[in-house]
């Protein structure tokens, strides 16, 4: 099993060669210590009727095995239950106080010295869970040590073959007995030679977390691009694997725990792989991402099945395969299903990940044929941690597929980035050319029209608004006013905005109808609004006080807080057979004309509250500056504009 045998590989080669014999000599030439790599007996089973931790007991009939390799690799394959260990180590006439170093011991044991327990790790019984224990330092009782004489060591264990797939079981690496303050360097040495066996790991984590923190940093300074959050969700998944596969290499743990850990995080990088690649490629929901999604949860299931042992070594090895290839298939296609503008990336992204899966497909298929017995399929499992290279620290193709992948997310990231800031700078362009418009188009100051008091004010709800309006006096005194709003924003709605303000300043040179302008901007308007269109009000105002108006959609304007009643047609831009009609009123001497846009009317209060018809009806009666006041202290959701006009006299 690909995942779990991570704390076996990285556990390192044996410290010493094969010694020929099961006696172990400390007394020779002052040692201080005593490599226990060599021959011991070994017996699989157990006899509770027999005392085999006994020093006297004679096991002579025992046969020998190794002490810094497995059982599994010396005829013991598929071993489950218990196992005992035992040898004899001759100690020097004069000794100090001693320890025992068990580099890693993947089984529930127990340690006996001169038959007396001196450790227990992990339980017994038939429904034990499975632990492993490693880098451990038990020291030897002071009364159980006599100089001069053999030190009976035994050590009885539990295991089930499912655990490992039966591959591995009791010694993986050889002991060292001796002074008790060495031993303590030797675990101290242990630690580090872990860091540095996983050392690529450690690089890679450090990669992960800055890179997840930065995408993160990048979400947070631009929400609306959610692959930064899922790439940060990714890396950072990426960082928790890692620190859990830290924890475990440093510290005995129970596998089953370690199993689910494992199983939990997989999960999360095999749902946040797809989710990141839909948003990196702009795709939507599609079956093909749901079919990801429900073979990444499958994954998981397969893995706790394996952790609770419902499923076989070689089953979970097969199975595990095809879910890596399926998930490698979905995770290619979602990216060959990218928009256009980011179809080359995510193809390019594809042979990485393609890589990757199809990495961890063969390394499920040899777990798989070694569990079968195929012992030449092993070397594919050390190449998937470490075979590719030692320097300048241990790299598999499992770091080297994983890297590969990180590069192009990175290559993907920069590249949009990019494209991002050109995007904006561009868009920067056209919001200032825009403005430009926008300036010309809509007056700052307003022109002095004899007879009347007239007042406007602008305010734009973002950069560039759609709101615009024109004041222009008439050849036989009066003045004409128009006022519109036109769906949209930006450049599009600046563009219609000059289309709309040019037509109307040239027909005021040859009509002052406002019903006959209406209809020719309009007609302008049509085939040109790219499915928009304008709301606009225009009214003419002679001096003695005849107001004139016609109406496209528009808020009816107000006179003395009293709105009035027009015929109302389509905005523009609708529809070609549309007819404006007039509507005539009489403006007394001081009485106030107000116009505006529905940004008055809109205004949104943060409880989601509209300033309404109502409210807006009273306030008609202020100046142009009092009314949008208002109605941006409600709160300002759209552009706001508003116009009054005052007759200072009649005839005047």
């Amino acid at each position: 099993m690909v995942f779990r045998t991570i704390l076996i590989l990285l556990a390192g080669p044996a410290l010493s060669g094969v010694l020929t014999a099961q006696n172990f000599d400390m007394a020779v030439n002052g040692r201080q210590l005593v490599n226990l790599g060599g021959l011991m007996r070994f017996h699989p089973g157990d006899d509770p009727g027999l005392d085999w931790a006994d020093p006297d007991y004679n096991d002579s009939s025992w046969p020998l095995i190794r002490g810094n390799e497995s059982w599994y690799s010396q005829g013991y394959p598929q071993l489950t239950g218990f196992a005992w260990y035992r040898f004899k180590v001759t100690l020097p006439q004069r000794v100090g106080p001693l320890a025992l170093w068990v580099p890693v011991l993947d089984t529930n044991f127990e340690i006996f010295a001169n038959g007396r327990q001196i450790a227990r790790f992990g339980s017994t019984p038939l429904d034990a869970r499975a632990c492993i224990g490693q880098n451990l330092v038990f020291p030897i009782p002071a009364d159980v040590v006599q100089s001069g004489r053999p030190l009976t060591i035994a050590i009885r264990v539990w295991f089930k073959a499912s655990w490992f797939g039966g591959q591995y079981g009791g010694l993986q690496e050889a002991m060292q007995l001796g002074d008790a303050s060495l031993m303590s360097e030797w675990q101290a040495h242990r630690v580090r030679e872990i860091f540095w066996a996983q050392s690529q790991y450690n690089a890679n984590g450090i990669l992960f977390l800055l890179a997840g923190l930065g995408s993160l940093l990048l979400f947070l300074l631009r929400p609306t691009d959610r692959e930064f959050l899922w790439f940060g969700l990714f890396e950072m998944v990426n960082v928790f694997y890692v620190l859990w596969i830290a924890y475990c290499n440093f510290h005995s743990i129970d596998l089953a725990t370690l199993w689910e850990g494992q199983a939990v995080l997989i999960l999360g990088l095999n749902v946040s792989m797809p989710t990141m690649i839909q948003h990196f490629g702009r795709i939507g929901r599609t079956r093909l991402y749901w079919t990801a999604i429900a073979v990444a949860f499958a994954d998981f299931g397969l893995n706790m099945a394996s952790t609770f042992n419902w499923i076989g070594a070689t089953e979970y090895g097969l199975v595990g395969a095809v879910s890596k290839l399926l998930l490698a298939a979905s995770a290619c296609g979602l990216l060959f299903q990218a928009r256009k503008e980011s179809k080359s990336e995510m193809r390019a992204f594809a042979v990485p990940v393609a890589l990757y899966f199809l990495n961890l497909t063969a390394v499920y298929l040899a777990d798989a044929l070694v569990n079968l017995g195929v012992t030449g399929a092993r070397p594919i499992l050390n190449i998937f941690f470490d075979g590719i290279t030692q320097w300048p620290f241990p790299l598999g193709t499992y770091q080297a597929t994983g890297i590969a992948i990180q590069l192009a997310l990175f290559a993907i990231l920069l590249r949009r980035f990019v494209r991002t800031r050109g995007d904006e700078e561009r868009y920067k362009g056209e919001m200032e050319a825009a403005r430009t418009v926008q300036q010309v188009l809509v007056p700052d100051a307003i022109p002095t029209v004899a007879g009347f008091a007239l007042e406007s004010v602008y305010k734009p709800a973002g950069q560039v608004g759609g709101d615009f309006f024109q004041i222009i006096p008439l050849a036989e005194g009066g003045v004409l006013v128009a006022i519109g709003d036109v769906s949209g924003k930006g450049m599009p709605a600046a563009m219609t905005v000059s289309l709309l303000v040019g037509t109307l300043r040239t027909l005021a040179h040859y009509t002052e109808s406002p019903s006959e302008i209406l209809w020719a901007m309009n007609q302008r308007m049509l085939g040109r609004s790219s499915g928009g269109f304008t709301t606009c009000l225009i009214l003419t105002v002679s001096p003695a006080g005849r107001l004139t108006a016609a109406n496209a959609g528009h808020i009816a304007p107000y006179v003395n807080g009293r709105e009035l009643t027009l015929a109302n047609g389509l905005p523009l831009g609708l529809s070609e057979h549309e007819k404006y009609s007039e509507s005539v009123f009489t403006l007394a001497a001081g009485e106030q004309l107000t116009l505006m846009t529905d940004g008055v009317v809109e205004a949104r209060a943060a409880s989601g509250e509209l300033l309404g018809f109502e409210r807006v009806k009273a306030l008609t009666t202020q100046s142009a500056e009092a009314i949008m006041r208002a109605a941006e202290s409600f709160g300002q959701d759209d552009d706001i504009t508003v116009m009054t006009l005052r007759l200072a006299g009649s005839g005047a």
